[in-house]
């Protein structure tokens, strides 16, 4: 959430910096939306049949190459690829995470374990444009986008170390 929704906060302007039509920006963010749509399902049913761990260590991957994404981005296409590519990390990781943590949590403490996640996903979306707006403030968009992509990529190696529970498949 660090890296996601620090992006979003600010990525309207960068778009906008880089001559994409105010009139496409609203457009161009939906496939971000779109793509969580499509792919949430498959991403839970990937969860179930695979295990969590590869699903939501997809989802970590992914994002962090995201921001990279942005940082190349030109054109109304190479933008509308990189929401479209937001929306396949976040489905994948909402689709493992979320059953993993399920999984692990003591008996009868499913529900106190999932708002924990809600817990930080929101003091990510709360960190996230801070840091994005001091880095860009301070230094420039280049350095930002480097920045949270490597956030990111320790968010996955991290998560490459949790241990998968769920046995049943």
């Amino acid at each position: 959430h660090i890296n996601i929704m620090g992006i979003v906060s600010i990525i309207f302007v960068y778009m906008l910096l880089k001559d994409i039509p105010q009139y496409l920006l609203g457009l161009i963010s939906t496939l971000n939306l779109v793509a969580q749509l499509i792919l949430m399902y498959p991403f839970g049913y990937l969860a179930d049949k695979w295990g969590r761990k590869p699903v939501f260590l997809f989802g970590f991957l992914v994002s962090s190459i995201v921001p990279l994404l942005f940082l190349n981005a030109r054109q109304v296409l190479d933008f509308s690829i990189a929401f479209f590519v937001i929306g396949i990390s976040f489905a994948s990781l909402i689709s493992g995470v979320s059953p993993f943590l399920k999984d692990i949590a003591p008996e009868g403490r499913e529900s106190e374990s999932l708002s924990f996640l809600n817990i930080t996903r929101g003091i990510g979306s709360v960190i996230g444009p801070i840091i994005i707006g001091l880095l860009v403030t301070l230094f420039s968009y280049e350095l930002m986008f480097i920045v949270i992509s490597i956030i990111s990529f320790i968010g996955f190696i991290i998560s490459a170390f949790v241990e998968e529970t769920l046995t049943e498949r």
